[in-house]
């Protein structure tokens, strides 16, 4: 079920509403003035249910919604149930509605998450966190715009299905939720992952409103010919050390 935390740990939600949406389907977010009485706009905090949720931000900016404000969202759990989280942002031509999304497990759960195509900005996990792995759809559309952090220690990567590399990619010991440190720029969207478990990125098509189609970003990662738009170039990383088979 469910359930409300009294606590004002930044790592959980202090918002009513964790009492009242359900683990699973699509719900949308709403400006609720976060602050100190409510640290997230949207907050979902569960125990022993797995979680599949679709998160729709809106395609306006709320009347009394400060102009600088990102939506902000958490969800998280207690076991090691997996977690499904899809940022589903639509395209308008107008400045998209920033978010800032927090997903949290305090044991070894599998985490996915897809990220709206036009995602740039942040994303910051912690050293505790076994691997991450990125989507054909991710690498091709969205990692050019990201910069990837991590707390403290290096660790692998996978950035396509069964091919894994090491990085340092950025090691970091500012506290990711002190804005001061980790950049308050409107512009950007970010996110926060905390889990013992892996984490897989995936991308969610603005344009297509549903998530990417796989064979068709594997083919133009793959190939980049016919009907597959051309092939993006690759992510340049300044490798400390790489051991190929």
């Amino acid at each position: 079920m469910p359930r409300f935390s009294s606590s004002v740990d930044s790592h959980y939600p202090s918002s009513m509403e964790s009492l009242l949406e359900p683990p699973s389907g699509s719900q949308r977010v709403k400006y609720r003035g976060a602050g100190s009485h409510s640290a997230y706009d949207f907050s979902l905090d569960t125990e022993h249910r797995p979680i599949d949720v679709s998160l729709v931000l809106p395609h306006y900016r709320a009347k009394n919604q400060p102009i600088d404000h990102r939506l902000s969202m958490y969800v998280g759990n207690d076991s090691s149930e997996s977690i499904k989280v899809k940022v589903c942002r639509s395209f308008t031509p107008s400045r998209p509605t920033k978010f800032h999304l927090e997903v949290h497990s305090s044991s070894s759960a599998d985490i996915t998450i897809w990220l709206p195509s036009d995602f740039k900005g942040h994303i910051h996990r912690s050293s505790s966190c076994n691997k991450v792995s990125f989507s054909a759809g991710f690498t091709n559309r969205i990692m050019k715009n990201v910069c990837l952090t991590q707390s403290r220690r290096p660790s692998v990567v996978s950035v396509s299905s069964g091919m894994y590399r090491y990085s340092d990619i950025y090691i970091t010991d500012a506290n990711p939720h002190q804005t001061e440190k980790w950049g308050s720029s409107a512009e950007e969207d970010k996110v926060i992952v905390h889990t013992l478990g892996t984490v897989t990125f995936r991308m969610w098509d603005i344009h297509r409103g549903e998530p990417e189609a796989w064979c068709k970003e594997a083919c133009k990662r793959m190939f980049g010919l016919g009907w597959c738009a051309k092939r993006s170039n690759e992510v340049e990383i300044d490798w400390d050390f790489l051991l190929e088979d």
